[in-house]
């Protein structure tokens, strides 16, 4: 005599078995692509530091006819008998037309670098792979506040470092200094 009672699974507990892992799975996926966005971006965000540290460091270690020998463009900034400077926001605004940026940037600097892995190559191209970070440079001269006019030995820069931000699909920008350098 045969049992006609036979343990196992029905296909439709198989079927609904599989859809729940399915759905589990993608939850998962998705978690982890989000995952991989934030800290895509928080690398971002920290090679944008650097590399605005080190132009930094390269800028405070240019000749002191350096700045004198750029084409630049007056803005308000002011400075204070004290030394102490400030750029209105036109240093920043996206209006300006006198920016060293993509192939005309500053000498001895580049103005585009591919982020590839963990290495930052500069570039004058658009990258075709990693991440790109673009920088802007505008060179101002600076009024003196207490005789308002131009002191021929202060330059300002504004830097700019900018991608594309994975998460939002956005630009984000990144200001890091303004440098401020008055030669004897």
């Amino acid at each position: 005599m045969l049992n006609s009672r036979v343990k196992g699974y029905t296909l439709i507990e198989l079927t609904i078995f599989i859809v729940i892992s399915i759905i589990i799975l993608l939850g998962m996926a998705k978690g982890i692509l989000e995952f991989s966005k934030h800290q895509k971006r928080i690398q971002l965000l920290d090679t944008s530091r650097m590399l605005m540290e080190k132009i930094y460091l390269d800028l405070e270690s240019k000749p002191k006819n350096y700045f004198g020998n750029l084409i630049f463009y007056q803005t308000n900034a002011t400075c204070d008998f004290n030394g102490t400077c400030s750029f209105d926001e036109y240093c920043f605004s996206s209006y300006s037309t006198y920016r060293y940026r993509g192939v005309n940037c500053l000498p001895g600097f580049n103005c585009r670098y591919c982020l590839q892995g963990s290495r930052l190559i500069p570039t004058v191209y658009n990258c075709t792979s990693g991440y790109q970070l673009d920088v802007e440079f505008e060179v101002s001269l600076i009024i003196n506040n207490q005789t308002l006019h131009q002191d021929y030995s202060t330059y300002g820069v504004c830097l700019k470092v900018y991608f594309r931000d994975p998460i939002y699909n956005k630009t984000q920008e990144y200001r890091d200094r303004v440098i401020f350098r008055k030669w004897d």
